[in-house]
């Protein structure tokens, strides 16, 4: 995938968690040049074309951009549904009343995990 990049279009910026920092400021930034692997926005940042990850140069990223809030948003809450769900299973002591080993292959296949062996 090689998307399109145009100066002056606008990006929602998210920093990387530092911390305990629960909450992650997102800002609107605007792409200042484009290059063929790198695109500099207005934060004095540059992100990789590819991933939308900021370069952190030796280090790990200080954070990425998302084409839209929307698009953040919805990772966010996907990431929170599954922390959720991993949570749940966790803490669960036995398998839930009712539930069937057929019932549970179909999950494992359905989150795209390998059923164990019978």
């Amino acid at each position: 995938m090689n998307p399109t990049f145009e100066k002056g279009q606008e990006l929602v910026y998210v920093p990387c968690r530092i911390g305990n920092q629960s909450a992650r400021e997102h800002r609107v930034v605007r792409v200042v040049k484009t290059g063929h692997k790198w695109i500099y926005i207005s934060n004095g940042q540059r992100i990789c074309r590819e991933s939308l990850r900021a370069d952190g140069g030796n280090y790990s990223s200080p954070g990425r951009c998302y084409w839209s809030l929307e698009d953040y948003q919805k990772e966010r809450d996907t990431i929170t549904a599954w922390d959720a769900l991993k949570t749940s299973v966790r803490n669960q002591q036995s398998v839930p009343a009712g539930l069937t080993s057929d019932q549970i292959q179909r999950a494992m296949k359905m989150l795209g995990f390998r059923a164990p062996m019978a």
